[in-house]
């Protein structure tokens, strides 16, 4: 019987005589759009601001809100990476995924716009959670249809088609926060520096008022007009055709398999100096990319200075940068090899992160230089998040051995999944206690971004640590190298 993970590559790497029609994949990559309005839109854009002045509002402090606000992000994330390989297995037994895309998204959907209509704290908090573990669910079976839709030589091109109709997701996203106050949707509840609500930015002369007249305004309608805008665009997805293949594997086999695929790949990982000295620098570096993009919002408005519609063009500017200077990435990975590509991605990110300790857009004197180099930023950090993705797949594919890729890749997924959760939970944490300390909110930014500098920096050691195969690699060498 096979294994799950061999069902994987048994069905990726099956000659397949139907190829793609350019109207399938445009089908199969507006569910790739679809939710990323979810990712972006409330995932990057609102749930940090939504959920702090929402604890606020309900009684809690800034720095409580603002942990717990990470602390869903972490607790979802967590789930996801223990039940991805049951997932697979599902995915395999069943031979069809387009059902269980359809399915998870739903349930996405309405416990997203649900969050609209019963703003209590808590309520939020779990149908976050439940919202981002079946966006993420989701989101494995939709890239396991990929050499179900397409010919085996299009994998590749098929797939980066979906990511480049994913980013128009992410400029949906940002339109829907940037028009909402322009149509009449109140403007949120500013803070000062020490966590204290007011009536209007201190530079409008805005005043203190209390916890319980706090507005919500745009960050409670992006729950529900995400939603929508999600249920809209994944419409086209619903007639997307899928070549299936029933399975006639027990779900009890394909759970077991699961766990002894999970074991034997950990136990290998452990004794592969080079494995393990990549995952060790990957779960570093990659909590600190994730915590980056869902933090850049907030940090905007509540470190570097930036009011009205500022913040969201600095998003802008980031999606900009993923969709642009990711293409560069991939020629230097493919010549120089991944470990240069995570080198040159490190020194962009440690850049980004000097900035963001630095910045101030309210200094008189240095107020516009920093404004400039913040843009400047915000672009490097949109590129190096995708770049950063590049350079993973291909460490991956060069250090795994060839009948072992697909295990090996899952198990990189776990990481990162465990990687985001605790770079949340240390950036939220850090936050909470140097506010409590210090009595500022810019000055608790800062202290987390000198923390998340300096794991990225031991995970980039790591990295490097990595011994460089990819010659060996191109002359056609396979892993484990000698």
């Amino acid at each position: 019987m096979l294994k799950p993970v061999e069902l994987i590559m048994a069905n990726i790497t099956a000659p397949i005589n139907k190829r793609s029609t350019r109207g399938n994949i445009l089908l199969w990559s507006m569910y790739d759009l679809a939710n990323t309005v979810f990712s972006m839109g409330i995932v990057s854009l609102t749930v940090i601001k939504f959920f702090t002045l929402l604890g606020m509002q309900q009684g809690l402090s800034w720095s409580e809100s603002n942990f717990l606000a990470g602390l869903a992000g972490s607790i979802s994330t967590i789930f996801v990476a223990l039940t991805i390989p049951f997932m697979g297995a599902i995915s395999d037994k069943s031979g069809e995924r387009k059902s269980k895309v359809v399915l998870l998204g739903v349930l996405c959907i309405l416990s997203t716009g649900i969050v609209y209509f019963f703003v209590n704290f808590w309520i939020a908090f779990f149908l976050f959670i439940i919202a981002n573990i079946t966006y993420q669910w989701g989101n494995l079976f939709y890239d396991a249809m990929i050499p179900h839709i397409c010919a085996e030589d299009e994998i590749g091109k098929v797939s980066a088609t979906g990511v480049a109709i994913g980013y128009v997701g992410s400029f949906i996203a940002i339109a829907i926060l940037f028009i909402l106050p322009f149509v009449g949707i109140l403007d949120h509840t500013p803070l000062r520096e020490d966590g204290v609500p007011l009536s209007a930015p201190i530079e409008e002369g805005g005043i203190p008022i209390s916890f319980d007249q706090i507005v919500l305004g745009e960050f409670q309608w992006m729950w529900l007009i995400c939603a929508l805008a999600f249920l809209i665009t994944a419409i086209p997805f619903l007639w997307v055709t899928e070549r299936t293949k029933k399975e006639t594997h027990s779900t009890s086999s394909v759970v077991k398999s699961a766990f002894s695929e999970l074991k034997i790949t950990t136990r290998e990982v452990v004794t592969y100096r080079d494995m393990l000295f990549f995952m060790i620098g990957w779960i570093l570096t990659v909590d600190v990319v994730n915590t980056i993009i869902a933090y850049m919002l907030p940090a905007a408005e509540d470190a570097w200075g930036l009011s009205g519609t500022m913040p969201l063009i600095l998003i802008f500017v980031g999606v900009i940068g993923a969709s642009v200077l990711t293409l560069a990435i991939g020629p230097v990975s493919d010549k120089q090899g991944p470990k240069m590509a995570f080198l040159i991605v490190g020194v962009g990110y440690l850049f980004t992160l000097v900035i963001a300790v630095l910045a101030d857009t309210n200094d008189p004197s240095l107020g516009g230089v920093w404004l400039v180099l913040l843009f400047i930023a915000a672009l490097i950090i949109g590129g190096a998040q995708g770049s950063t993705w590049v350079a993973n797949r291909q460490m991956v594919i060069e250090l795994a051995p060839e009948d072992k890729v697909g295990q090996y890749f899952g198990f990189s997924k776990l990481v990162s999944k465990g990687g985001s959760a605790i770079g949340m939970s240390i950036f939220a944490a850090v936050l909470s206690i140097t506010q409590e300390i210090t009595g500022s909110i810019p000055t608790s930014y800062r202290v987390g971004f000198i923390v998340l500098g300096v794991i990225y920096i031991i995970g980039l050691f790591f990295l490097m640590l990595v011994k460089d195969h990819h010659k060996d690699y191109l002359a056609g060498k396979r892993a484990p190298f000698d």
